[in-house]
């Protein structure tokens, strides 16, 4: 199969695993965050309580509890 020169679209390529465009660095998928969702209701319910009770503080800002 041909490939584009620098990827597509503008240098990236899709990832097998989250289906996303990402960048193409060092001639392979850059570092990004391939998550595709919980595995099951439990999970999705347990993450739910977490971020209901931590929230989405990335370290950066403090939290508010």
């Amino acid at each position: 199969m041909p490939s584009l020169p620098g990827g597509f679209p503008s240098g990236r390529a899709v990832c097998p695993v989250c289906w996303d465009f990402v960048a193409i660095e060092g001639g392979a998928l850059g570092e990004h965050d391939a998550y595709t969702g919980p595995t099951d209701d439990r999970d999705a319910a347990h993450r739910a309580a977490w971020f209901n009770t931590y929230g989405w503080c990335d370290g950066a800002a403090e939290s508010s509890i």
